[in-house]
């Protein structure tokens, strides 16, 4: 049973209190082992979120291999978890396979609201379908983590644990997926709110800070998506939804061209965009290692550089490498080549290398880059 498109996402009835211990239960569990996956091909592993936990603060889950590629649609229908992963310093524990797994605190939160009442739920999370340890299958999965959004049925935006504002914003934007009236719909505009409805917009611009929008991941993970969701606590609403509310190109440049190319938006078309382009206007967005900088952007680039995302690298010899590959530098400008991603992203906001502006310069922009500078240069 899927939870409906639009509305609250159905969740256990059993409050959990956020500093509720875990203990003893966890410590009665062994520690889970991942079983390798077969990297001579496309395969993944999915998790099964259950609906009934043994002890209510201890999220109870399955994980499965899929070695069929893509996954048959009927047999291994899932959804995407798109989410930031929030600090490594605070953990909590999932039970997987009847086994202690360590995940981040924002993760263990997305799984006990996204929970279906006593109803499994199949989903694609990264930090749990993909051994995080091994440097090999890491590189493997990232290497086509874009066709495993694009596979999935549905993605969940998931916006992080609620908050008083978060709520106030949610609830508004449910009762405005609710509404038919497109004449109301035009007067609650985040631009346009009344006196009375300052507390709304400020919730609502509060919401588009949230860390979410800032992840690097997220450029990928929205482009490929076919259909997908806002998820915040236990409220859901539809991406139509969330981008018909915002006046985005009243600034937010940091969303607009994102949801123009996210499912729903009417016309939508995608084409890929160069990774100097990339590199430049995505520069101030977040990664936990500076390397995804990097292979977060090689599913959605144009044209294809031949580099494939290997975590056994370091971040000196990624920054490079797609140097190297940048707008075919002569000799003697690989002499200044960077030492780091952060470098490299620093050097082209400083128009530190004019090779690659003047080449980059000649071509044509896409429809995403064309979309940006729009929004950089105002309405």
């Amino acid at each position: 049973m899927e939870p409906s498109d639009g509305g609250a996402i159905p969740h256990g009835t059993e409050e959990v209190h956020p500093q509720q211990p875990q203990e003893p239960f966890i410590q009665n569990l062994e520690r889970f082992q991942y079983e390798s996956l077969d990297q001579s091909r496309p395969c993944i592993r999915l998790l099964r979120l259950l609906g009934e936990w043994e002890k209510p603060e201890v999220p109870a889950c399955e994980i499965f291999h899929v070695n069929d590629w893509p996954p048959n649609a009927t047999q291994h229908s899932y959804e995407a978890l798109s989410y930031s992963w929030g600090s490594p310093n605070k953990n909590r524990t999932a039970s997987v396979n009847g086994k202690a797994l360590v995940i981040t605190e924002n993760l263990y939160w997305a799984l006990y609201h996204l929970r279906i009442g006593d109803q499994s739920r199949t989903l694609w999370i990264d930090a749990i379908c993909i051994d995080q340890s091994n440097l090999s299958e890491k590189s493997h999965q990232v290497s086509f983590m874009g066709e495993i959004f694009s596979c999935s049925h549905r993605v969940i935006f998931w916006l992080g644990n609620p908050d008083a504002d978060s709520d106030l914003a949610m609830r508004f934007l449910e009762d405005e997926e609710a509404r038919t009236s497109q004449e109301v719909k035009s007067k609650l505009t985040c631009d346009k709110l009344d006196v009375q409805t300052w507390e709304v917009k400020q919730s609502l611009e509060k919401l588009l800070r949230r860390q979410w929008f800032y992840r690097v991941w997220i450029i990928q993970e929205v482009i490929k998506a076919r259909s997908a969701v806002f998820a915040c606590g236990k409220y859901c609403v539809q991406v139509d939804t969330f981008r018909g509310t915002f006046n985005l190109k009243q600034g937010w440049f940091h969303v607009h061209p994102l949801l123009e190319t996210a499912p729903g938006a009417s016309g939508r078309s995608f084409t890929a965009m160069s990774l100097y382009f990339a590199l430049n206007y995505f520069r101030d967005h977040e990664a936990t290692d500076e390397r995804d900088k990097i292979f977060a952007l090689l599913g959605v680039i144009s044209p294809k550089l031949a580099i494939e995302p290997d975590y056994a690298k370091s971040d000196k010899e990624v920054a490079r490498e797609v140097f190297a590959l940048l707008g075919n530098p002569r000799e003697e400008d690989l002499v200044d080549a960077p030492n780091s991603v952060s470098e490299l992203i620093y050097g082209l906001r400083n128009c530190r290398w004019r090779h690659l502006e003047a080449y980059y310069n000649t071509k044509d922009p896409t429809e995403y880059e064309r979309l940006a500078y729009l929004q950089y240069s105002g309405p």
